[in-house]
């Protein structure tokens, strides 16, 4: 039983813990992708007022 239950609890750490890795890696994606896009869209304001 308890030779079982270890077996289980190895399987499902590196699962548990990719998922973690996984989805820190997102959140990490989704702030860097929008703090590029808020850059980006200050350069372009940016540019439009140095053409005016």
């Amino acid at each position: 039983m308890s030779v079982q239950f270890d077996n289980l609890n190895q399987r499902r750490a590196p699962v548990f813990l990719g998922a973690v890795i996984v989805l820190f890696f997102l959140l990490h994606v989704t702030d860097l992708l929008s703090l590029g896009l808020v850059q980006r869209l200050e350069q372009i304001a940016y540019d439009v007022r140095l053409k005016r």
